[in-house]
Order: C-alpha cells, then sequence, then structure tokens
C-alpha cells in the first residue's frame, strides 16, 4: 500500500498538520488523518519526522497570512463576527473573535474612561495643582 499522495490531494502528514493548525488535539488530528488510534493515542511520541516538518511548513504558512493581515483588518474581522454572531443568534467563532480584540495593538475591550482608575504613580504636575483640582471638584458638586 502506497502512503504517497496524488496531485492536489494531501499526505497523511500534510493532513495531520492541517488539522493541529486547526486547533485539533495531536491524537483527533492523527486519527482523521488516517494514522491507527493506537499510534494517536501515543501523542508526542507518535510523531515521525515527516509529521514534526509538515506542522513546521503549515506552521510558517500561517505565520505569512498573519504578516498579510492589518491591525484594521483583523480589529473589523472580530467586530464583523461578533456583530454576525448577535443577528443569527449564534457564538461560533467568539473566542478567536475575543483573543483578536484582546491583541495589545488593537484594545477593543479596553475602557475608554478612566473612571475608578487608582494612579500609583502621580505625576508632579497633579501634585503641584491638587488643591485647584480638588476645589473645582467641590464647585461642580454643589
Amino acid at each position: 500500500m502506497s502512503t504517497i499522495a496524488k496531485v492536489g490531494e494531501l499526505s497523511k502528514e500534510e493532513q495531520f498538520a492541517k488539522g493541529i493548525s486547526e486547533g485539533k488535539t495531536i491524537k483527533d488530528a492523527m486519527i482523521d488523518a488516517g494514522y491507527p488510534k493506537s499510534r494517536a493515542l501515543r501523542g508526542t511520541a507518535g510523531l515521525t519526522k515527516k509529521m514534526v516538518k509538515a506542522m513546521a511548513s503549515e506552521g510558517y504558512k500561517l505565520a505569512e497570512f498573519g504578516k498579510s493581515l492589518s491591525l484594521d483588518t483583523l480589529k473589523h474581522i472580530a467586530i464583523g463576527r461578533l456583530a454576525t454572531n448577535a443577528i443569527q443568534g449564534k457564538d461560533g467563532g467568539v473566542m478567536s473573535a475575543k483573543q483578536i480584540g484582546q491583541h495589545k495593538d488593537i484594545g477593543l475591550w479596553v475602557a475608554e474612561s478612566m473612571a475608578g482608575v487608582i494612579m500609583i504613580n502621580v505625576p508632579n504636575q497633579a501634585i503641584e495643582n491638587k488643591s485647584k483640582t480638588i476645589d473645582a471638584v467641590d464647585s461642580e458638586q454643589l
């Protein structure tokens, strides 16, 4: 029995790597790619050099795809996913959208207001103008 894939078909190793890149466990990715369950149950001990190489190749493809996306595009994808899910009444992809929104350079879920924020290192200017600030707040409350 030949393990060589036909043109246009993925080899077992490539199918396995694709499954891993989709978030499947090693066991599930191996079983879905056609490996025996006994081998899949071995986890990382059941991986061959070809499988590891295929995973690296798949990771490179994902990295290249990630480089092609701007932060604005990612932001709009996250918002679009959440809006679509709200309209359709389902939650598919919410965790991915949440993770995109939490990216340090996107910050969709960061509060816009500083209310309730405690300042540990207060700027000198704030200390020098403390009485003016307190008087301004007191006059607004009256």
